[in-house]
């Protein structure tokens, strides 16, 4: 019968252990798979974005693809007519885009002049940059090649760059710089000059844009927000304010909220430092009681003997100028009348500064026995 016994607490303590194990197996499996999932999410795929210009603040999601952005651009491929050819689905007449995307090899900045095959006229446009990563690059630049019809400038120090475009009728200009992911304080800044304003206008082409645009990714298709053409914009990673500006949205309401707090504190104020005064005023007398009584009892075997109070030296509460409430008689058979009115014989100054050169000194408001004057501390 105990060696049943035995039996069955062993099994269900080997029971007990192998559930453990199996939690423990559990846990480490989720620990593993959430690291992996970590793992697979890039720089690229995280973060948020925002496109300035003045107060305005534009929210921008990148847009995204399974290609890297050359192939997605399409310059480079054949009959291409060194043109955006993979962009005209973004592309629009006369105007120029700006946009972020995320590929399988990062994110990149992109921005795209005209719409190819539409036949317009033309034009020419600069873009000063400041802010680029140092570690990215320009991976497509429309235009960049070997030939006579190849007038773009493109020059670059460290984090700025300077890219000079002008491009012929039907066909566009461009880049996409990548790297962009990997930058946590990410803040690009893009100064333009379009049309006569640019270095290369009215050289080689005379058409003009008429607007420029920044798009963002949405479930209905990419977004588009209209760019003033001479005012530079900033490309950073962070959200804009409340109310969609670079501004603090919120800065009035607080400045209004923090002057009713002002108002009202100041409405109460002096009534609330007199009625605290008063408070003390009126508490110095329970104090002066409590202290009388104290001293009325260490001094009832020798009446008129003692030192004063312990505390028989301070000078008083603070706006104690009132001449007491009354004075005390010349009975000095009554004791306890002679106590009320002062706290032991001596020349002490008591504490609500009763100065009394008689037999018993002015502990409550008044004067002691004698000649002297008390003031209420």
């Amino acid at each position: 019968m105990q060696r049943t016994q035995r039996r069955r607490a062993h099994a269900t303590r080997r029971a007990f252990l192998g559930s453990l194990g199996l939690a423990a197996a559990g846990l480490g499996a989720a620990s593993q798979s959430s690291a992996a999932t970590d793992t697979a999410s890039g720089p690229d795929s995280t973060g948020q974005f925002v496109v300035e210009q003045g107060d305005q603040c534009v929210p921008v999601v990148p847009l995204s693809g399974d290609v890297p952005v050359e192939e997605r651009y399409g310059w480079a491929v054949e009959g291409a007519d060194f043109s955006a050819t993979g962009l005209v689905d973004l592309q629009r007449p006369d105007t120029s885009i700006l946009f972020l995307y995320d590929g399988p090899s990062g994110l990149s900045l992109v921005v795209v002049h005209e719409k190819y095959g539409d036949g317009t006229d033309g034009g020419s446009a600069t873009f000063e940059f400041a802010g680029l990563p140092p570690d990215g690059e320009w991976v497509v630049r429309d235009d960049y090649y070997d030939g006579e019809s190849n007038f773009d400038q493109w020059t670059r120090d460290g984090t700025e760059a300077t890219v000079d475009w002008t491009w012929a009728d039907s066909r566009t200009d461009g880049g996409a710089f990548r790297g962009l992911g990997t930058d946590p304080d990410l803040e690009i800044r893009i100064d333009p000059s379009y049309n006569d304003e640019a270095a290369l206008s009215g050289e080689y082409y005379d058409g003009e844009l008429t607007d420029w645009e920044v798009l963002s990714e949405s479930a209905d298709g990419p977004t588009r927000t209209a760019l003033a053409l001479d005012e530079p914009v900033v490309v950073r990673r962070g959200t804009c304010s409340n109310d969609g500006t670079s501004g603090n949205a919120d800065d009035s309401e607080d400045s209004d909220r923090t002057t009713e707090r002002s108002d009202d504190s100041e409405g109460s104020d002096g009534d609330a430092d007199d009625e605290s005064v008063g408070e003390r005023q009126d508490t110095a007398g329970s104090d002066s009681a409590d202290e009388d009584a104290e001293g009325d009892r260490e001094d009832d075997d020798h009446p008129g003997k003692g030192m004063g109070h312990v505390r028989g030296r301070g000078k008083g509460h603070e706006n104690g100028q009132g001449k007491g409430h009354e004075r005390h008689g010349d009975d000095r058979d009554d004791e306890s009348e002679q106590k009320r009115g002062g706290e032991d014989e001596g020349n002490g100054r008591g504490k609500n500064r009763g100065r009394g050169n008689g037999r018993w000194k002015g502990k409550n408001p008044g004067s002691g026995h004698g000649n002297g004057g008390g003031r209420s501390g």
